[in-house]
């Protein structure tokens, strides 16, 4: 296994974020700091595949959708986590500085690595802070589906 590629891609860590509490496109892309648009990507992609459904409450101005996993979902999940730890316990040398350099690759990962008790919360924070100022240059993207 290559040690300096994540062993996950994006819809499987929007997976792991949906299982972490994110429900919805906003929730999830914060969680993993990454664009709407690929989350809403990688949103279609789980709906269709069956790993996830969106309910819907409330009524008229007051609707609001919610992302949850199906039972498919869950079990999914599960095994994304084990595949990650594994991963995780793979690293060789400085693990703390493998997973730093690859939180700079892969935005994604590092709040994943976070949320399961991989990283540490000050790693957590540099990565957010260095990357903030590059997603400040991104423009809003139209999030129409028909999912959503």
């Amino acid at each position: 296994m290559d040690t300096r590629q994540p062993p996950i891609s994006l819809d499987e860590s929007v997976l792991l974020a949906i299982s972490e509490g994110a429900s919805s496109i906003n929730d999830i892309a914060s969680m993993l700091n990454v664009d709407r648009k690929s989350v809403i990507d990688s949103i279609s992609k789980l709906y269709n595949s069956g790993l996830i459904r969106v309910e819907e409450s409330g009524f008229l101005v007051f609707r609001s959708k919610r992302i949850t996993l199906t039972e498919k979902g869950f079990e999914e999940a599960s095994k994304i986590r084990d595949k990650l730890g594994r991963w995780v316990d793979s690293l060789g040398g400085d693990k703390e500085q493998v997973l730093r350099d690859l939180s700079q690759e892969f935005s994604f990962i590092a709040p994943l690595l976070y949320l399961l008790g991989i990283m540490a919360i000050t790693d957590l924070a540099i990565h957010a802070d260095q990357s903030f100022s590059s997603d400040a240059e991104e423009q809003d993207v139209n999030t129409d589906t028909e999912i959503f």
